[in-house]
């Protein structure tokens, strides 16, 4: 499965910013895999729609995830999953938080 390229354009707007290796932990996941892991049944995980996935869990080398996620949500990406140790991202059309 390929990565969407708007979620691939929002990895390296982060990358850019902050001048540092953004390292990917999750993007495309198979059915099980997702369930395994606990993503939603609707995860954008998962390969949909043209056959990419439009999402990244991701890390910034030595920056807060709560840093990350101000960035994000400053510049409005469509799906933010703000969590302790990484950020989620999505290319979803609309606009989701949690």
């Amino acid at each position: 499965a390929d990565i969407h390229l708007d979620t691939v354009e929002w990895c390296q707007s982060v990358r850019d910013f902050f001048d540092r290796a953004v390292i990917v932990t999750s993007s495309c996941r198979c059915d099980p895999y997702n369930t395994k892991v606990g993503g939603s049944v609707g995860s954008y995980h998962k390969v949909g729609e043209g056959g990419f996935c439009r999402a990244a869990d991701i890390v910034v080398h030595k920056v807060p995830a709560f840093i990350v996620q101000e960035f994000l949500d400053e510049h409005n990406v469509p799906g933010l999953g703000r969590y302790e140790l990484f950020t989620h991202l999505d290319c979803r059309p609309g606009r989701a938080r949690w």
